[in-house]
Formats: C-alpha cells, sequence, structure tokens
C-alpha cells in the first residue's frame, strides 16, 4: 500500500481492524504506518474515530484490565507493563489501575496466589517472593503476601 489512499480506503482499513477487537489509538496509528499511509490521513482518521468514540483508551484499558483481572493473578506491574505495550500512555495506565486495581486488591491477589503456592509445596519465603515478583506484584503487595501466609 501506499501513501496515495483516500481518506475513504484509510477509514475501511481502520473500521475492519475496530471489527475483530478494539484498539488503542496508538495500535491504530502503527498499524496505518506499516501499510505507507500518509501522517496527515493518519492524524485525521485517529482523530475523527477519537471524536466519535470508536478509539477511547481509557475504555480499552479498563475492558482489557476487567477480563484480565479474573484470569490468573498478576501483579500491578505485570498489568502496567502490558497496558504501556498496547500504547498506553505511562499517566493514563496508573489512573485506571489506581481505580481497578487498587494496592489493596493487589495484596489480596498476592495472598491468594500465595496459598496457591503453599498448596503445591512452597514453604521457602524467598522461592514464593521470586514467583510473585516474576508475576509482576510489587515488592510490598509480595512481602505482606509471603509475610502474612508462609509466617503464619
Amino acid at each position: 500500500m501506499s501513501g496515495s489512499l483516500t481518506l475513504k480506503e484509510v477509514r475501511s482499513m481502520v473500521y475492519k481492524m475496530l471489527a475483530v477487537r478494539p484498539r488503542t489509538s496508538q495500535q491504530v496509528i502503527s498499524h496505518l504506518q506499516k501499510k505507507g499511509v500518509i501522517q496527515s490521513s493518519i492524524e485525521q482518521v485517529v482523530a475523527e474515530l477519537l471524536e466519535a468514540g470508536y478509539l477511547n483508551d481509557r475504555e480499552f484499558s479498563e475492558n482489557y484490565l476487567a477480563v484480565r483481572l479474573e484470569e490468573k493473578p498478576r501483579g500491578l506491574l505485570y498489568f502496567q507493563a502490558k497496558l504501556r505495550a498496547a500504547g498506553i500512555e505511562r499517566s493514563l495506565a496508573w489512573q485506571v489501575l489506581s481505580d481497578l486495581y487498587p494496592p489493596e486488591r493487589e495484596r489480596e491477589v498476592a495472598l491468594h496466589f500465595v496459598r496457591i503456592l503453599k498448596e503445591d509445596g512452597i514453604s521457602c519465603p524467598h522461592k514464593a517472593l521470586r514467583k510473585l515478583q516474576a508475576r509482576g506484584f510489587t515488592c510490598d503487595a509480595a512481602r505482606h503476601a509471603v509475610q502474612q501466609e508462609i509466617f503464619t
């Protein structure tokens, strides 16, 4: 493809992307850049989609977290990295995380994970800490969970 695409063709390309699953603004921009769309067309189409509500990075982040928080136990740092990799700005990622995954909740999830580890026979605090940190839990949440469960 080249930069000679019309705005209608660029819009059509983005609508097809968005029909599959929600995307961040940065994901759309990157996709269009890879396709060779000129920057002015990218900016115009993205602005139109933002205004129309088809692109909403906050909503994307909230939906992403809502689904992922119900899956495997993961920490705040893991989710922050995933949102950043999806193109969410750092400040927005932290805002959404503080709303949906406050430190108290991360501690609860970390404690639940430590209990699972304990059932699997892991009673060494250092090993439990390493596993928690590998799953993206903050040091505070990991230490709190290990102290609560391993040493009680």
